[in-house]
């Protein structure tokens, strides 16, 4: 299964159509089409470790460290920086839902959210420590983010035509404030304990 791949430092996997893709944390991302009994190297990509893959729509994302996001349209063959006015190089994650594309990491990213397959981002951190938020998994109505406070749960964001609003949040504990500012004023929340150290 590692025929073509010219690393093992392997990071993240992720299918699009009849294509199969991996991120490496030194060589770039590869393509197999054939259910992984071989790879190819895509088109190139700024220097950096890729730990992180995501599919929107018929676009494959990935999170370049040190550089910024990148989004393909034709399978890898070409990228281009997916900004919409805002650069980051400190992503980690990406998780595709619906019409969403959530990012985090960190070097302040905190969280980020996009509805348009990745082509226009809006940061969601006002009164946020842009820590706190370091992975994403939406399950029915509800979106569940990992942070290094606990497991927080917001069922305003898998709408991608929900809006979030920090504009009133009551004066609490400051991870109280951190979840309401990221996800909006009506909120579940759980604390489930350290989810253990995240690069920041």
């Amino acid at each position: 299964v590692n025929n073509g791949l010219t690393t093992t430092q392997v990071a993240s996997l992720a299918e699009l159509g009849a294509n199969l893709f991996v991120s490496t944390l030194n060589k770039g991302v590869f393509r197999s089409d054939n259910q992984g009994q071989s790879w190819s190297p895509t088109g190139a990509l700024p220097a950096g470790p890729i730990y992180t893959l995501a599919v929107s729509g018929t676009n494959l994302l990935a999170g370049v460290l040190g550089q910024a996001i990148y989004r393909s349209a034709d399978n890898g063959a070409t990228w281009t920086i997916s900004a919409g006015g805002f650069l980051h190089a400190g992503v980690y994650n990406l998780y595709a839902s619906g019409g969403n594309v959530f990012a985090a990491g960190g070097s302040s990213l905190g969280v980020l959210r996009s509805t348009d397959n990745g082509l226009n981002w809006t940061m969601l951190n006002k009164g946020l420590d842009p820590r706190y938020a370091l992975g994403f998994h939406v399950s029915g109505p509800t979106l569940y983010a990992a942070g290094f406070s606990g497991l927080y749960a917001s069922k305003l964001l898998v709408n991608p035509q929900t809006t979030a609003s920090a504009a009133s949040y009551s004066v609490s504990a400051m991870t109280e404030k951190s979840i309401v500012a990221a996800f909006g004023p009506t909120l579940s929340t759980g604390i489930a304990g350290e989810i253990g150290r995240a690069h920041v």
